[in-house]
């Protein structure tokens, strides 16, 4: 018999909800939810199948063993004996047992046990249904072949369900946005990016962006951003804010640009329509960066001066305050830094000044 003490399922229990919400892709999380299981209900093997309800093709995956695909097509082809069919078809996410709905010997009889579950050595499981969103339902469950589940393991399984539900909507999100923002690009070289909503959670992330929170606002969650960030944010009246912080010999700068709509996210609270949050940029850095350094990326001391500044956050206007010249010949020189270094935008000069540092 299986036994988890207290302590130990309530550990995994955190670790495995915190793993649910780093996935950035619907597709990513299949192994985080079988995770969750296995952390709150022993079993003998726990499986995460995804059904299309469009064309009525499985995906799945399952721990200890994987599923071959020949079986796959069996458990699609004869879905409609499932026990719990009709929790399936609801996709409410109501977690249900076989033995709700039938006797191990009424199952024994259906092809579904014989062609399929037989061989795999199953005759009790907990599971659920749940429509994620208009094409794809989960079924997320655990099984065993000698013994029933429990009322209190079922009511365990259902403590999951409303994480799955949001971990999906996130990772939808995150896969959404992700198309719509070069996160190679303001990934690298120090440079970090945040997308929350307009209630402060977080839709995308970088490693670099959760870490700056940790480093500078003590938090480190990657479901909402820090109390401090929001309250800077609610502050704002412009549509790009900037903050900078000096520490010791580095500058943290952070940029907010929004509202902006979220490609992805939508509100249920408010008749369906998209959403609006903030895309929050973070930019580590030297809190000077020497112009001689530049010069060997073919430069000119001027136009090296100018990158330089860039680097650090300036505008054009701003760098033509400092270096008491024209905007438009700081503009020019912006022109000529971008061509002579291969790039097309002010970012990726930027991250070859990190490069070259």
């Amino acid at each position: 018999m299986i036994r988890h003490s207290k302590r130990s399922v309530l550990q995994k229990f955190s670790d495995a909800i915190g793993e649910l919400y780093e996935a950035t892709h619907p597709d990513d999380l299949g192994p985080a939810i079988l995770q969750s299981m296995r952390a709150v209900v022993p079993a003998e093997v726990w499986a995460y199948t995804l059904l299309d309800r469009k064309t009525g093709k499985t995906m799945a995956c399952t721990d200890p063993v994987d599923v071959p695909a020949a079986d796959l097509q069996v458990f699609a082809a004869h879905l409609n004996e499932h026990p719990s069919i009709s929790s399936i078809n609801a996709g409410v996410g109501e977690v249900v047992r076989w033995s709700d709905f039938c006797t191990v010997r009424q199952f024994r009889q259906r092809a579904l046990y014989h062609d399929f579950f037989r061989v795999a050595g199953v005759n009790y499981q907990v599971g659920c249904g749940l429509h994620v969103d208009e094409g794809w339902t989960i079924l997320p469950s655990a099984n065993r072949r000698h013994r029933d589940f429990s009322v209190h393991e079922r009511a365990l399984m259902q403590l999951l369900v409303s994480h799955w539900q949001r971990a999906w909507s996130l990772a939808s999100a995150r896969s959404e946005m992700a198309k719509t923002l070069d996160l190679h690009e303001v990934g690298l070289h120090g440079i970090a990016v945040l997308v929350i909503d307009i209630q402060g959670r977080i839709c995308l992330h970088t490693p670099e962006a959760l870490r700056f929170c940790q480093d500078q606002f003590g938090w480190g969650s990657p479901v909402s951003a820090p109390p401090v960030l929001l309250a800077w944010l609610a502050k704002q009246t412009a549509a790009d804010a900037r903050w900078t912080i000096d520490r010791e010999d580095r500058r943290l700068t952070i940029t907010a640009h929004g509202p902006v709509a979220l490609p992805g996210k939508h509100s249920r609270t408010n008749g369906g329509r998209q959403c609006c949050g903030y895309v929050i940029r973070f930019l580590d850095q030297p809190a000077a960066v020497p112009a001689a350094a530049l010069e060997s990326l073919g430069l000119t001391r001027r136009e090296a001066e100018v990158l330089g500044w860039m680097a650090q956050g300036k505008r054009n206007g701003e760098i033509a305050v400092i270096l008491r010249a024209q905007r438009r010949t700081i503009e020019k020189h912006v022109e000529n830094i971008l061509s002579k270094l291969g790039v097309e935008t002010r970012t990726a000069a930027v991250a070859m000044v990190w490069e070259k540092l």
